[in-house]
């Protein structure tokens, strides 16, 4: 957690009747093998970089670079050119702000301001389109939306603001051939114990890469039932192969695992595909390397991020 002392001066959420503290909360592949991750509680950003053994196996993450001070760092994501990191700021006064990649030593340099913060709701999640003219993000407590913003000049495109009312949009992401953006739906974790564990909803919906616009009306969706889908936090498409069959995964903190889905494009069914990953601990961010051969997890409840084979079932 990095902070020993700093945990005492923010609330212990609870999930699925278990406390939960938010240290390591997202990630984000870029330049191949290079990782951006996010600390909530610890307020920072780290730069690693994945080696591999002789076998092609992921070995160790190595420290390149960290910038510490952030207020609240909850979604990450970088732009596809890896020029520069997105974070989203939660239970803070700041939005979204951006922090500059200087190259060639991959440091974290100076931050500019994309979006202040609103009163009484944060933002949670991050994500670029493949072509990187775009940014979805996610905003959530007294407003809930999902927006996009031109990145060019950063002007609103499009702002999605109605979903079920016992659920908040909790991340929104985008298909990398660029015709879907994915967001999820969850009740919002608390320190209260509110009983609601499951339920959570995923939709999938056109999306205009040249206008940044996400239609309203979702091509599928798929509403969990019991205790699935508890406390569902990021989701993402891993890379496709064939612009028809998509496979989605999503981090579901109350059952401590990596649940999947197959969205067929061409009969807009959107199904659960099994799990992919379990045995986690609070898992809050994921990502998948740009060649589709990693996922990256990010977990709440140990401070940990742990990378796996993409092909796991």
């Amino acid at each position: 957690m990095h902070l020993p002392d700093s945990l005492a001066a923010y609330p212990a959420f609870v999930v699925a009747g278990r406390k939960r503290q938010a240290t390591s909360s997202d990630v984000a592949w870029f330049d191949g093998n290079h990782l951006a991750v996010a600390n909530m509680y610890g307020g920072h950003l780290r730069i690693y970089r994945l080696h591999e053994d002789s076998g092609g196996l992921p070995s160790r993450l190595e420290r390149l670079s960290e910038k510490r001070g952030l207020s609240l760092p909850e979604g990450i994501a970088v732009s596809p050119d890896g020029s520069f990191v997105a974070a989203t700021h939660s239970l803070s006064e700041e939005g979204i702000t951006l922090h500059a990649i200087e190259r060639p030593s991959l440091t974290l340099g100076p931050t500019e301001v994309l979006c202040a913060g609103r009163d009484g709701s944060a933002f949670h999640a991050a994500s670029f389109s493949p072509d990187g003219r775009h940014m979805g993000y996610t905003v959530i407590g007294r407003e809930r939306a999902v927006e996009v913003v031109r990145m060019r000049d950063r002007s609103m495109t499009c702002r999605l603001d109605t979903f079920p009312a016992t659920l908040l949009p909790k991340s929104v992401t985008f298909s990398t051939d660029g015709r879907f953006a994915l967001v999820s739906l969850s009740f919002n974790a608390g320190p209260a114990d509110t009983g609601n564990y499951g339920g959570g909803m995923l939709t999938v919906h056109r999306f205009d890469a040249q206008t940044g616009v996400i239609e309203a009306a979702p091509a599928a969706q798929y509403r969990a039932k019991g205790t699935d889908l508890g406390f569902l936090d990021m989701a993402i498409f891993l890379p496709e192969k064939d612009g028809h069959a998509y496979r989605i995964l999503v981090t579901d903190q109350a059952n401590d695992l990596i649940p999947a889905y197959a969205f067929d494009a061409a009969t807009g069914v959107l199904r659960p595909d099994g799990v992919f990953l379990d045995g986690l601990s609070f898992p809050h961010g994921i990502d998948a390397h740009p060649d589709g051969r990693y996922v990256a997890i990010a977990t709440f409840g140990d401070d940990s991020v742990h990378i796996a084979a993409a092909a796991l079932r």
